[in-house]
């Protein structure tokens, strides 16, 4: 079984970016419509899981609310809501799952940059901003906890 999940799990990230590239200098707005340069050159380096969802995807409705399981001193969790329409889509999923961290708002051109083609999608960055792992799909909350630990290895 772990075989065939892994399988699975690597044909659906095959589109990805590619492990051990630089992350892409994207822009985004928050949910208040403040622009947020990710990465945070203000921000000391620090192992970030990104996570990119849309609104209307159950898939992610189920996992966001395990995000903050992840997070520590040392990992940082990004939010990256696509596939909208109205920013009031995306502030109602992320209350009504309970969700309280960093969410941003990308666009289409975020998507296209980053290689998203389904919901939710990850990227575990390392500290210098190296892509260390990618993933689409459901992803287990011991396999993100597993995967932002060992990026730094």
């Amino acid at each position: 079984m772990v075989v065939v999940m892994t399988l699975l799990s690597q044909w659906l990230g095959r589109h990805l970016l590619d492990r051990n590239t630089p992350f892409p200098d994207i822009y985004l707005s928050d949910l208040h419509g403040q622009p947020v340069p990710f990465p945070d050159t203000t921000q000391p380096p620090q192992t970030t899981l990104v996570y990119l969802f849309a609104p209307w995807c159950s898939v992610c409705r189920v996992s966001m609310p395990t995000l903050p399981w992840v997070e520590s001193d040392n990992i940082r969790i990004i939010a990256i809501a696509l596939d909208w329409r109205q920013k009031s889509e995306v502030t109602d999923m992320v209350q009504s799952v309970g969700y309280a961290g960093t969410t941003l708002l990308g666009d289409p051109a975020t998507a296209k940059k980053l290689n998203i083609q389904g919901y939710p999608s990850y990227y575990v960055i390392d500290k210098n901003g190296a892509v260390r792992f990618a993933d689409q799909g459901l992803s287990t909350l011991p396999g993100l906890w597993l995967r932002t630990r060992l990026a730094d290895w």
